[in-house]
């Protein structure tokens, strides 16, 4: 509102929680909750003149907040089924005030045949969940040949496990003809190649 002094914020669910959030700058139109427990909201806004006068009240919106976060990310690559099939597993995992760690192991029939962890910034967990939350991958189903992908052979195939802080999970596949990253959905190509860019960036050999 052009001549708004400030704002007031109304917000509430069907439980005891209800809150208002006074906005003394009329110039400002965005306001961050830091501590909203999980449920579902509805939410108004009002005006306040100069004199301290609201204005009329705004319509009604709702939403959910989720308060889960990503506990851990598992990626199983199955690897090229030949020469020597080497399956990788790469595993994201946040310890909470312990940290935040990768783990990387290659194996074959003989047994493992490279290992190693480190712990990773707190940022890139974050932007690892972020991409997992904005883009609902905790929905996506398997990734499979669609009608006009051409297939290919060779590779066989990857799972993506993600794991909640509640201790729930989901499972999804990229099919091994879909071996094509380009066919893959856009928020599954960005998770992997964010994983890539952490393995290559923590891997010691690399040091």
């Amino acid at each position: 509102v052009p001549t708004a002094a400030g704002y007031l914020v109304r917000i509430w669910d069907d439980s005891v929680f209800s809150r208002e959030i006074p906005i003394p700058d009329g110039q400002t139109t965005s306001y961050q909750l830091t501590d909203l427990p999980s449920g579902f909201y509805t939410w108004s806004v009002q005006a306040i003149d100069r004199a301290g006068h609201p204005g009329l009240l705004s319509t009604f919106w709702q939403f959910t907040f989720n308060q889960l976060q990503i506990a851990g990310v598992t990626f199983t690559d199955f690897g090229n089924a030949i020469p020597n099939p080497t399956t990788t597993t790469v595993e994201f995992w946040g310890w909470g005030m312990e940290g935040f760690e990768i783990s990387y192991s290659e194996a074959q029939s003989v047994g493992i045949t490279n290992s190693w962890y480190d712990f990773i910034d707190p940022s890139e967990f974050s932007e690892l969940q972020q991409i997992i939350l904005e883009n609902n991958l905790m929905q996506q189903p398997d990734v499979i040949l669609e009608d006009g992908m051409a297939p290919c052979t060779g590779w066989r195939g990857m799972e993506i496990q993600i794991v909640l802080s509640d201790e729930s999970s989901h499972v999804f596949q990229i099919n091994p003809q879909v071996c094509f990253r380009q066919d893959w959905p856009a928020a599954v190509l960005d998770l992997v190649l964010f994983r890539d860019r952490l393995v290559e960036k923590y891997d010691p050999s690399n040091f």
